[in-house]
């Protein structure tokens, strides 16, 4: 990721006694995060050959972070954030590993009851509820101020690794040991974060809202749960942004919520690629999607730094459109696997780029805070995208509802991009190298 002055290489931080833990850590949980929600969808669908049970799983493990998102703002930016995380990171690694034993005992092929699995992705729901916030929050007090550019796009960069990785490796072990072999690593990597963030200690005390903090000089008008609403609303390029971030999580939903259906699909359209198996088509094709966004990684920095963040931020939403408007008409398994790779460059172009922006203008004692409405968008689309979808391939077509995904995409694209200029025409971008806006 290069070297700003007086700051460290990025992977000096990744071996950083504080951060290389926290990103390491970070990376496993959140590959445990999407290989559940993949894992849960496909145990959903044996179970029930449902769309709307499909659906539902998302809805019910992204509805309590929305919920909940003030709270848990106003949580991270009130207690020690490293704790809050250990805490409800347990809890819900010691809940999958029950749901785990349970299917163990029952014997996967003999589970027919979707409740637990529904049940536990309205837990694994609030863990993010708590968690998420504290996650973006606690960066800066792992480094020195001068590093802080370099670990927000790192942190970043965990987020989107998980992205890319838990899909992947939910497919492999689906096709290799099922559903609770899944689960299995899942629970393991939310007590393997526990685990690094106990071995963690914050240069600065954190949180900075108590009494003699940040948060107290900043006033009264920075307190309470809404003061991160307040201060988006009031910066109209920052909401922007997140309805950027929310139009990237809305176009990753295909990927998660109709790829059962869309592999099906694409399996009979014949083609070069041809599977008979519908748990390696899932595979391929979340496979696929991760690989573009891994892809992306090696290349995605000299971007920003020619066109700026906010315009990197634009070029990947515009391709993620384009791509799942490619993947409604999709032949055979192949080209739909190609289209969704290069949707996975857009994906991790654009959410990479927005939330790096948003970082580095959030004032510090409204840090917990601004992040959980970050959570709102991303997380927030979800079960909006799932509803659609699943609601859309029920009573139309797939392709209908894959189209129709990309058109949202696109319209948050243009409104993203008007957002870069100033009222006098000027484009606003920030160096990624210094975070200064020219």
């Amino acid at each position: 990721m290069g070297t700003v002055s007086g700051s460290r290489s990025s992977w000096a931080l990744l071996l950083d006694r504080n951060f290389g833990p926290y990103f390491w850590g970070n990376v496993v949980s959140n590959t445990g995060v999407w290989a559940y929600n993949v894992g849960a969808v496909v145990l959903i669908f044996q179970i029930t050959g449902s769309a709307f049970y499909v659906g539902l799983v998302t809805i019910m493990q992204f509805t309590a972070p929305v919920v909940l998102a003030p709270v848990g703002g106003a949580l991270a930016d009130r207690f020690d954030r490293r704790k809050l995380m250990m805490v409800a990171l347990a809890c819900a690694g010691v809940a999958v590993s029950g749901l785990a034993a349970w299917g163990a005992l029952v014997g996967q092929d003999r589970i027919t009851n979707p409740w637990p699995v529904l049940l536990m992705s309205l837990g694994f729901g609030i863990a993010l509820a708590v968690t998420d916030p504290a996650r973006h929050a606690l960066v800066a007090a792992l480094v020195p101020t001068a590093d802080l550019g370099q670990a927000v796009a790192l942190n970043t960069v965990t987020f989107n690794l998980g992205r890319t990785l838990g899909p992947a490796l939910s497919g492999l072990l689906l096709l290799s040991l099922g559903p609770i072999a899944v689960f299995v690593a899942v629970a393991a990597s939310y007590l393997l974060f526990v685990a690094a963030l106990a071995v963690i200690k914050p240069l600065r005390a954190e949180p900075d809202s108590g009494p003699h903090g940040a948060g107290a000089r900043a006033g009264v008008a920075h307190r309470g749960f809404t003061a991160g609403i307040r201060y988006v609303w009031a910066h109209k390029r920052m909401l922007a942004m997140l309805v950027g971030i929310a139009a990237a999580g809305y176009g990753s939903d295909p990927v998660i919520t109709l790829v059962p259906l869309l592999a099906h699909d694409l399996m009979a359209g014949g083609g070069p690629l041809k599977v008979d198996n519908v748990e390696l088509a899932v595979g391929i094709l979340a496979g696929a999607y991760g690989g573009g966004a891994v892809l992306a990684m090696l290349f995605v920095r000299r971007v920003n730094v020619r066109i700026g963040y906010r315009a990197t931020g634009v070029l990947g939403l515009t391709t993620l459109a384009l791509m799942i408007g490619v993947l409604g008409v999709a032949p055979e398994l192949l080209t739909g696997s190609a289209a969704l790779a290069v949707g996975g460059v857009g994906y991790f172009f654009a959410i990479t780029a927005l939330t790096t922006s948003m970082q580095l203008d959030v004032p510090e004692h409204l840090r917990g805070r601004v992040m959980a409405l970050w959570g709102v968008f991303f997380l927030g689309s979800r079960p909006l995208a799932a509803l659609v979808d699943s609601t859309l391939a029920s009573v139309t077509t797939l392709t209908w509802a894959l189209v129709g995904t990309g058109v949202v995409v696109a319209a948050a694209a243009l409104a993203v991009a008007r957002a870069t200029r100033e009222r006098s025409g000027r484009r606003v971008r920030a160096d990624p190298r210094t975070g200064k806006r020219s």
